[in-house]
């Protein structure tokens, strides 16, 4: 155990199994876990789950459990959902609490049994959803990186606590809530599912609504992959991979559903294959090559002429 500002802090013990949720049914008070640890599917109750979160849609979420044999075959205990940065597929080795955090200095601490010392971690390193939360006595998986500075974490994986939503996230519940009703389910793939809710051609720059981020993410029109301009107008379905830079999300690799390089499909109409997206300065300097050298062979033309 570690004390900080008098406060002591115990490392949690590691779970013995990581899978996801494959069923829960609030109503009838029971779900399974899958996990390639253990065969077949593993029942627990809806007791087991934090009681905020016992009347959600639990489908899909990560999972971190130890199991125990039970008259009906294998039962989850120590039940904990779990919530990942997006486009994490690779689970934590080690586990640990979270002893210290200050999200205005941006940085905080996990005391564990299985690493000397304390493991620092920046805010950017965490999931959107709690970015700003309450995390002190938060289990949390992570794995660890040798830097100048020391050890620190990175693949942060939190367990979400048995408390209430708003008094561990008073100022952004809402993102919090999203990520524990389902709609932030630990996803098939790295990308995410959107729709265009505003670009201007002119700055380049746009935006993604997705109510997996309880808001909107930011993206240049760099990031824009095979699609033809007026498919980046609102309301269009979109795909996309999300980072983190200075704790907000940017969309990255962003692609309309159904559209491709090879062109897409309109009723009738066969459109032709998207060209990467250009900034206007980009354009004026091409346009501004192009009819130099236009120019410059009409002009050597008439002279040798």
């Amino acid at each position: 155990s570690s004390a900080t500002m008098g406060i002591e802090t115990v490392a949690a013990e590691p779970p013995t199994c990581w899978g996801t949720v494959k069923w829960y049914s609030g109503v009838k008070g029971f779900g399974f876990l899958t996990t390639e640890q253990v065969e077949g599917d593993i029942i627990f109750g809806a007791k087991d789950v934090p009681a905020h979160l016992q009347a959600h849609k639990l489908n899909g979420m990560v999972a971190a459990f130890d199991v125990t044999q039970a008259d009906k075959g294998v039962r989850a205990q120590n039940l904990k959902l779990i919530i990942t940065t997006q486009g994490s597929t690779a689970l934590p080795e080690k586990w640990g609490t979270v002893k210290f955090f200050n999200p205005t200095k941006g940085f905080g601490f996990i005391v564990s049994n299985v690493t000397e010392g304390d493991v620092i971690f920046g805010a950017k390193d965490l999931p959107f959803e709690i970015q700003g939360a309450k995390l002190e006595g938060w289990e949390v998986g992570f794995d660890t990186t040798m830097t100048e500075k020391g050890i620190r974490a990175t693949n942060l994986a939190f367990a979400i606590p048995d408390s209430s939503v708003s008094a561990a996230m008073p100022a952004g519940g809402a993102r919090m809530q999203a990520a524990v009703t389902g709609a932030m389910a630990a996803p098939a793939s790295d990308a995410l599912m959107g729709t265009i809710a505003s670009f201007n051609p002119m700055k380049g720059f746009g935006f993604v609504s997705c109510p997996a981020l309880g808001g909107d993410a930011y993206f240049k029109g760099e990031h824009l992959f095979g699609m033809a301009p007026d498919q980046v107008r609102p309301g269009v379905a979109v795909q996309f991979e999300v980072h983190y830079i200075d704790g907000k999300p940017q969309g990255r690799n962003i692609r309309a559903v159904g559209g491709g390089n090879g062109g897409y499909q309109m009723g009738a109409v066969k459109r032709p294959a998207a060209v990467a997206w250009q900034s206007p300065d980009a354009k004026r300097a091409q346009m501004g090559v192009g009819m130099g050298a236009g120019m410059g062979a009409g002009m050597g033309a008439g002279m040798g002429a």
